[in-house]
């Protein structure tokens, strides 16, 4: 995506993490993000900003945090990203403990770039992955 600068593994689960709350529960609050990420409110202040800065999200105090469609995109991808890779290590390389399925996939997924994402649903597909 143009005009980000180089995002941090930590930033990515930030607005990975809004996404998924947006989608759940309807919004995503800096106390809700925090909670779910194991990190203090002040962490998620600093991240917020820098993904504002970004133009990813829109965030003022005290408010939800809102996505914007640049936000969308770029969270819709690390979503992919991790959603093919939880299947690659579940179906493809056996592996049933679901919070370590979660955990590899999450360091993972930050490495990947485009191409190489596509070689793992090329791989994924065969195995009846539905993207």
């Amino acid at each position: 995506m143009k005009n980000i600068k180089k995002m941090t593994s930590s930033l990515e689960d930030y607005l990975e993490t809004i996404s998924i709350l947006s989608s759940n529960v309807g919004h995503a609050h800096s106390n809700d993000i925090a909670d779910t990420l194991g990190v203090k409110k002040s962490s998620v202040t600093v991240a917020l900003r820098n993904l504002e800065k970004q133009g990813l999200i829109e965030y003022e105090p005290y408010q939800p945090v809102c996505l914007t469609s640049k936000g969308t995109e770029y969270a819709e991808k690390i979503k992919e990203k991790h959603k093919v890779l939880a299947f690659f290590l579940k179906e493809i390389l056996k592996i049933d403990d679901l919070k370590k399925i979660d955990d590899v996939a999450c360091k993972i997924e930050h490495a990947l770039d485009d191409e190489v994402l596509q070689k793992f649903i090329n791989l994924a597909n065969t195995y009846g992955y539905k993207d």
